[in-house]
């Protein structure tokens, strides 16, 4: 995929049985790896593969139990830039606090993303130091001559 002079290349990691079709030229990759039933266990071995290489891992859909496997997968501190988790939501717990509190003196460099605001300043409440709310849906793309329609939409 070109994104003006750069070009950028994706590898997305999605359940076995998946269609990888309609993604050529476009630089993704589709890689069928896990099944439902291991997916956690496949996950911790994603991640510690992938950690230990050059490259961004962005989960999109992250949650408590791949912060952890990312945690206990890293073998310390993950460096900053890595690895990016979308938090589309949080339903805070006494016992997720807790959590959340003590992985981000563990892994401080990890970056939390949310399309929420009060999510994203939860996390940052918690003490996780690199916090973005990303806004979705995207309801107004503009250019410099002004507003124009989705054309495509990727979901």
């Amino acid at each position: 995929m070109k994104l003006g002079r750069h070009s950028v290349e994706i590898t997305v990691w999605a359940r076995r049985g998946i269609d990888p079709g309609g993604f050529d030229g476009l630089g993704v990759k589709i890689i069928p790896y896990y099944y439902r039933r291991f997916r956690r266990l496949q996950a911790f071995l994603l991640y510690r593969n992938l950690l230990r290489k050059p490259g961004r891992i962005f989960i999109q859909t992250a949650g408590r139990a791949d912060l952890f496997l990312l945690h206990a997968a890293g073998r310390g501190k993950i460096p900053a830039g890595k690895v990016f988790l979308y938090f589309h939501w949080l339903k805070m717990t006494p016992g997720k606090e807790k959590f959340f509190r003590k992985m981000a003196v563990r892994q401080p460099d990890i970056s939390i993303l949310s399309p929420v605001k009060s999510v994203a300043q939860q996390f940052h409440a918690l003490g996780f130091a690199e916090v973005k709310e990303i806004p979705y849906p995207i309801t107004q793309l503009q250019k410099d001559s002004g507003e124009t329609e989705f054309r495509h939409v990727l979901f």
